[in-house]
């Protein structure tokens, strides 16, 4: 059985990944009404003139992901000259839609924006100032959560302290879930946010084909049970990268876990990138997020979370049942949404009825 040789990213956390490549990293820790403090991150180009300013872009993961997921798809670095390369490749002429690269953020801070790596409560960027994550009241949150206090805190902070007025923001899967939620529900934040660029948006679930997602509707009972983390690994992740798929036999079984949560695509596939990947995949959530996933499969709605017994959807929502965010509030007219026609978890079915009820703004 033959052994990948090492990464180092595979045991690199964010900041390390950032100042690995040659930029500055600056950790924010922010902290909601709730009390959850959370770490976001901001890619400073110590070639660029910060004292100009750089119109503010902040980028959000999907789900059981966070901030270091978007900076381990490539080998990169920024020389003397605030040149970007990827892979011995020039990729940050910003005029030439040929030169293009794949980790995202490295790519925009190199071509002059002040790039932001958002994280939500339960990965491994956030922590509480009372409660443990041996607790379980720690736990208890939805998707819901993740928009009234998670976003609208780290969003209102990035703002602050960058004296900007507007901001774009990019999401993936549960980005973009997060993203549509607080346009419906807080509309004056489409005036904020320009542009918002959906990747795989996850919002309408009614047709998903990813089998680990549809095989988690077994277990709505068990996940709603009481508050418990779901896929928190931790440091494990990259012992899991290095032991795990970082042999070649087992690496094939991560591949196939992959595909079978988000869909084949040979293509893309880039094997020596796979114990990389998974040394950061997955990290945490909540039990209750999930249940919630499963609700919107089930429902085919855009919904909060139903708490199953009338009286606590009354407590919460002064109804009997979970109400749906109301995506006709939405009326910013610069939303992107970008999917793929392989996507087992963003189906072109389910982003169709997104697009139909945007009130035709896209």
């Amino acid at each position: 059985m033959t052994r990948i040789l090492s990464d180092p990213d595979i045991d690199r956390n964010c900041s390390q990944l950032i100042e690995s490549r040659g930029f500055v990293s600056e950790s924010h820790d922010i902290i909601t009404e709730d009390g959850y403090i959370i770490t976001i991150f901001r890619i400073i180009n110590s070639h660029r003139n910060r004292s100009t300013h750089q119109y503010p872009v902040y980028i959000q993961h999907g789900f059981f992901q966070n901030s270091d997921n978007w900076l381990i798809a490539s080998n990169g670095f920024i020389d003397n000259n605030g040149i970007y390369r990827e892979d011995n490749s020039i990729v940050n002429d910003c005029k030439n839609l040929d030169s293009v690269g794949q980790t995202l953020p490295f790519v925009l801070s190199s071509c002059g924006y002040d790039v932001w790596l958002g994280n939500i409560r339960g990965n491994n960027y956030s922590s509480h100032i009372t409660l443990n994550p041996n607790e379980t009241e720690f736990w208890n949150f939805s998707m819901d959560e993740f928009t009234k206090y998670d976003i609208t805190t780290a969003i209102d902070h990035v703002l602050r302290v960058t004296n900007s007025n507007n901001i774009a923001y990019i999401g993936y899967s549960l980005g973009t879930t997060i993203m549509f939620q607080l346009l419906a529900s807080k509309p004056i934040y489409s005036k904020i946010i320009k542009p918002f660029i959906s990747l795989g948006p996850f919002v309408y679930l009614g047709h998903i084909r990813s089998p680990l997602l549809r095989a988690t509707m077994i277990f709505q009972s068990f996940l709603i049970s009481k508050p418990k983390p779901m896929g928190r690994l931790g440091s494990l992740s990259s012992l899991i990268g290095r032991y795990f798929c970082g042999f070649t036999y087992f690496k094939e079984l991560c591949i196939i876990f992959g595909f079978l949560f988000g869909g084949f695509d040979y293509q893309q596939l880039n094997r020596t990138q796979i114990p990389r990947l998974f040394g950061h995949f997955p990290d945490g959530s909540s039990s209750i997020a999930l249940s919630h996933v499963v609700q919107r499969i089930e429902s085919q709605n855009f919904s909060y979370y139903n708490y199953n017994t009338s009286e606590a959807n009354m407590r919460a929502y002064k109804q009997s049942f979970a109400p749906n965010y109301n995506i006709s509030n939405i009326d910013s007219q610069n939303i992107v949404i970008m999917t793929g026609l392989n996507d087992w978890i963003a189906d072109p079915i389910d982003v169709n009825i997104l697009i139909n009820r945007l009130n035709g703004i896209y």
